[in-house]
Parts: structure tokens; C-alpha cells; sequence
């Protein structure tokens, strides 16, 4: 019975968990290459003055 629980309460927290983990990777991406263009992009215009 217990293990029954288990199965059926972890398989989707694990899931959920899954989940968020690939959607906090893709967003800490997304800042990344966000950031990393700003960065370039204040370069350039620096370097161009």
C-alpha cells in the first residue's frame, strides 16, 4: 500500500519538477543571450565614437 502511495504521489512531482527545471534552463538562456547581446551591442557603439 505504501509503495502503491509512492508510485502514484512521485511519479508526477518528478514530472512537475522535470518541468520546471527545463523551463528555468530555458529562461536563464534566454537572459543570458539577452544580456550577452546587450553587452556586444553597447561594445559596438562604444568602439564607433
Amino acid at each position: 500500500m505504501k509503495n502503491l502511495l509512492k508510485k502514484h504521489f512521485l511519479r508526477p512531482v518528478r514530472l512537475a519538477i522535470n518541468r520546471l527545471k527545463t523551463e528555468l534552463l530555458r529562461i536563464r538562456l534566454l537572459i543570458l543571450i539577452r544580456y550577452e547581446g546587450s553587452q556586444l551591442g553597447f561594445l559596438d557603439a562604444n568602439s564607433l565614437e
